[in-house]
This record gives structure tokens, C-alpha cells and sequence, in this order.
């Protein structure tokens, strides 16, 4: 029992040893290194992949390759157990990148997903969801 717990301390050390370098490589500017560093993790620990899915879309977007990120992120919502997170991130990169209507959807599946968040979280949530929702119901009023 103690063995299984401290392969499982060491794993999410390892992990986080994993995502700290590959995102002081990307602030250095070196994505293509970064993203290199994460598929080998990935790879290399496969029932571990979704851990990584965040710093690659990370990663990607900060190389300026946002098909990839969202594609990363996707891939964490189908597979991964913090489904609720990986959407919250996919509405994030949306809304940066100016598609409001997808970050809607995705903020709301976030809060849909995402029972265990605070409830200050939630109400920030649901906050940003009502801007969202204002924001289209305005532009779609305009046409």
C-alpha cells in the first residue's frame, strides 16, 4: 500500500516536473520545443495524456497554431476526468480569439459539468455566461 501511494506522489511529480519545463520553454518563446517535450510525456505515459492536453493547447496557442490548441482541449473534454476545466479553457481560447458563440457553449457546458466549483467560481460563471448572452442577443438584435 505504501509503494502504490508513493508511485502515485512520485507520478504527480513527475507530471508537474513535466508541464513546469514545457511551459518555461514556451515563455522563453521555444513552443516548438515545449510541444515537442509534451507529445514525448505523452507518449510515454498515454493513461496519463489528458494531464497534458492544457499545457500542449497552451503551448500550441502561444505559436500562434489555435487549431491545435482547440483540438488539444477537445481531445481533454472526451477523454479526460477535469472535463468541467477543459471546457472552461476551450471558452477561454474561444473568447480570446474572438468566437463568442463557441465560448458561450462552452462556458455553459463548463458550468454544466462543474458542480464541484466554488460557488464564487460559479457565480463568475454564470456572470460571464449573461455578458455572453447579452453580447449576442445585442448583435443579433442589430440585424
Amino acid at each position: 500500500m505504501i509503494l502504490k501511494r508513493t508511485r502515485g506522489v512520485l507520478h504527480g511529480l513527475l507530471f508537474l516536473g513535466i508541464a513546469a519545463y514545457a511551459s518555461a520553454l514556451s515563455s522563453m518563446g521555444l513552443h516548438a520545443q515545449a510541444i515537442a517535450w509534451l507529445r514525448s510525456a505523452m507518449r510515454r505515459f498515454p493513461e496519463h495524456a489528458s494531464m497534458f492536453d492544457s499545457q500542449l493547447a497552451s503551448a500550441y496557442e502561444r505559436a500562434g497554431r489555435l487549431d491545435e490548441a482547440i483540438r488539444c482541449l477537445e481531445a481533454a473534454i472526451r477523454t479526460g476526468p477535469d472535463s468541467d476545466a477543459s471546457c472552461w479553457e476551450l471558452a477561454i481560447l474561444y473568447e480570446k480569439h474572438g468566437r463568442a458563440d463557441l465560448a458561450l457553449v462552452n462556458f455553459e457546458k463548463s458550468l454544466e459539468l462543474g458542480p464541484a466549483f466554488s460557488e464564487e467560481f460559479r457565480h463568475a460563471l454564470k456572470s460571464k455566461i449573461g455578458q455572453l448572452r447579452s453580447a449576442r442577443g445585442r448583435v443579433d438584435g442589430a440585424w
